[in-house]
């Protein structure tokens, strides 16, 4: 297969993936760059119902905004939707008291504001993580079955 390949003028770093290669049965491409030109777009943001919630958006927003940290493909497009839909001026409120930074074993960044009346931490991550290190969910009824999920999954 290498030397196949090598007549077609195709350098193989990996020898592996000449075995992988020859495993596929459908290989699909983008010929036109949409799905790999490295952005992503903001469609639905919703709670823990499923409904869309702008305070969701605003959370996600703030939390983008004021993170510290390079921003990601998810940041940029909370951002930018955001931008677009003057979320911004939502957000004036919230100053920034401190952050903590991603890391891979937390699994999550937090972000701590004050608005005024209170203080609150704001954080993203791996939804699992997120919802164990959570003391209140807004609906008890899909807490409940939030936390039986964790329990199947033996995360809690």
């Amino acid at each position: 297969g290498a030397k196949k390949l090598s007549r077609k003028k195709t350098l193989v770093k990996n020898l592996n993936s000449i075995q992988n290669l020859g495993a596929i049965d459908i290989l699909c491409t983008d010929k036109t760059g949409t799905l790999t030109q490295d952005e992503i777009t903001l469609q639905k943001y919703i709670d823990v119902n499923g409904e869309e919630s702008m305070e969701v958006l605003k959370y996600a927003y703030a939390n983008s905004f004021y993170g510290t940290g390079i921003k990601n493909l998810v940041d940029r497009a909370i951002m930018d939707y955001g931008a677009k839909h003057k979320i911004d001026s939502k957000i004036k409120c919230y100053k920034k008291i401190d952050e903590i930074p991603f890391d891979y074993n937390r699994r999550m960044m937090s972000i701590v504001v004050d608005n005024g009346k209170c203080v609150k931490m704001i954080s993203k991550g791996a939804m699992e993580v997120v919802l164990k290190n959570s003391k209140y969910i807004r609906r008890l009824i899909v807490m409940e079955l939030i936390l039986n999920i964790l329990r199947i999954l033996k995360l809690i």
